[in-house]
């Protein structure tokens, strides 16, 4: 998984205080939100390994379809 760093251009950020930024702000917003959850699903893949062998296979299994499914959209 590649994670980015997400920076808001200031006047971006100046537009979205304001209650526009339109198509750019969405896009900017979106992309740092699914950064965002995919830092929490590694987080989840981490604190499985210490909850035994049983968790760990499911919490693999069930990221891997993740980051299978991402891989395709």
């Amino acid at each position: 998984m590649i994670l980015e760093h997400h920076r808001l251009p200031q006047p971006l950020f100046d537009a979205i205080a304001e209650g526009g930024g339109g198509a750019e702000a969405v896009a900017a917003l979106a992309a740092a939100q699914h950064s965002k959850h995919m830092l929490l699903l590694a987080g989840v893949l981490e604190a499985s390994q210490a909850a035994g062998p049983d968790q760990r296979c499911f919490a693999r299994r069930g990221y891997d379809l993740l980051a299978d499914a991402q891989d395709h959209d």
